[in-house]
């Protein structure tokens, strides 16, 4: 079975190289739509669902995480259509562990606000401590959830990178 750029090479009978930039534009044009497509399901279909329910939580949660579900699918785009570009080979490993890294950190960055999320709607629910609101508790609460987060996403970018860390832990 012959791949996509071999396809649009045979077809409009061009050089390898221009069959390759056309491969990768098909590739990303079809994933920015599946993209478009996944935005306009979100904004149609699953926040006039979540509206319909009781509480607000679920709205503001689909709100935060809609945009980050759409670039996460247009990274995973590019990542895949600047895959069959020849010229690119060389960097190929370099440019996985960007997108790794890309890929890692904005899924921590979408657990840190949907955690604020919550935070946010347990205080409300929980309106006083001690007679008084205790923003700066919860200011505290989420920070350090921040914290863990990405030291929990650094720490799987050691994992597959596979950093040794031993030494340091041990010393």
């Amino acid at each position: 079975m012959a791949t996509l750029t071999e396809t649009i090479q045979q077809i409009l009978g061009i050089n390898s190289g221009t069959a390759e930039i056309l491969a990768s534009i098909i590739i990303f044009m079809i994933v920015a739509t599946v993209g478009g497509a996944a935005y306009i399901i979100f904004n149609r279909y699953i926040s006039k669902w979540a509206q319909k329910t009781e509480t607000t939580l679920d709205d503001d949660i689909l709100a935060a995480v809609k945009i980050i579900i759409v670039i996460m699918i247009v990274i995973f785009g590019l990542e895949y259509a600047l895959s069959p570009l020849s010229f690119l080979q060389p960097y190929n490993a370099i440019i996985n562990a960007v997108f790794i890294i890309i890929e890692i950190f904005l899924g921590a960055f979408a657990v840190t606000r949907v955690s604020n999320i919550i935070a946010d709607w347990y205080a409300s629910r929980t309106a006083l401590v001690a007679g008084k609101n205790s923003h700066h508790l919860l200011f505290i609460l989420k920070k350090v959830i921040q914290i863990v987060v990405y030291i929990a996403a650094f720490l799987l970018l050691l994992y597959i990178f596979k950093v040794d860390l031993t030494g340091a832990v041990v010393g």
